[in-house]
C-alpha cells in the first residue's frame, strides 16, 4: 500500500489515575478512564531509543559498533495553559504525587488510511510527569507550559483498524 501522509493537527493526549502496576495489555489500557490534556500546542518524539557504542580499532582504521542501553525516552508537551482544563489538572497533579501515570496518545483521523471510518492507532505507556515550566515569553509570544513525561514502560502500539 503507498504511503498516506498526515499532520498531527487533531491527535490528542489523554492521562489516566496513578497506576500501581503496568496494566497486561491494550484491553487493559483501554479500559482506564482517560482525561484528554487540551490546547496542546505541540508534542516532542517520544519512544524508545538504543545507544550505539563505538570502538575504534587500531590498524584497521575502522570503528567498530554495538547496541547500548536502550532508554524509553521522555517527551515534551507543550500546551497553552488552562486553569480550568481538567487534563492540564491532572498533569499538575501528577508532578506533585511522583507517582506513574499511564499516558495514551492518539494518531490524527487520518491515520486510519486501511479503513475509513474505522479507529486511530494509539499508543499507551507508563510515565512519570514532570516539569510545567511555563514560559512566558515576549511581546509577541503566546504563554505555553512544557511538561515532561518520561516514559517508564515501553509503548503498547495499536494499529488503526
Amino acid at each position: 500500500m503507498p504511503l498516506n501522509p498526515y499532520t498531527t493537527s487533531d491527535a490528542k493526549i489523554f492521562i489516566a489515575p496513578a497506576a500501581t502496576a503496568e496494566p497486561a495489555n491494550a484491553a487493559a489500557y483501554a479500559a482506564l478512564t482517560w482525561t484528554e490534556v487540551k490546547n496542546v500546542r505541540s508534542f516532542s518524539p517520544f519512544g524508545p531509543s538504543t545507544n550505539i557504542i563505538t570502538a575504534p580499532v587500531v590498524g584497521d582504521n575502522v570503528e567498530r559498533k554495538a547496541a547500548g542501553t536502550t532508554t524509553l525516552g521522555d517527551m515534551t508537551l507543550t500546551v497553552y495553559p488552562d486553569d480550568n482544563d481538567a487534563g492540564q489538572t491532572a498533569l499538575i497533579a501528577a508532578i506533585a504525587t511522583k507517582s506513574t501515570y499511564p499516558i495514551r496518545f492518539d494518531f490524527p483521523s487520518a491515520s486510519k488510511v486501511t479503513v475509513p471510518g474505522g479507529t486511530v492507532a494509539k499508543r499507551y505507556w507508563l510515565a512519570i510527569v514532570a516539569g510545567g515550566q511555563e514560559s512566558p515569553g515576549g511581546n509577541e509570544d503566546l504563554v505555553t507550559t512544557a511538561y515532561t513525561i518520561a516514559t517508564t514502560t515501553i509503548p503498547v502500539k495499536v494499529a488503526a483498524t
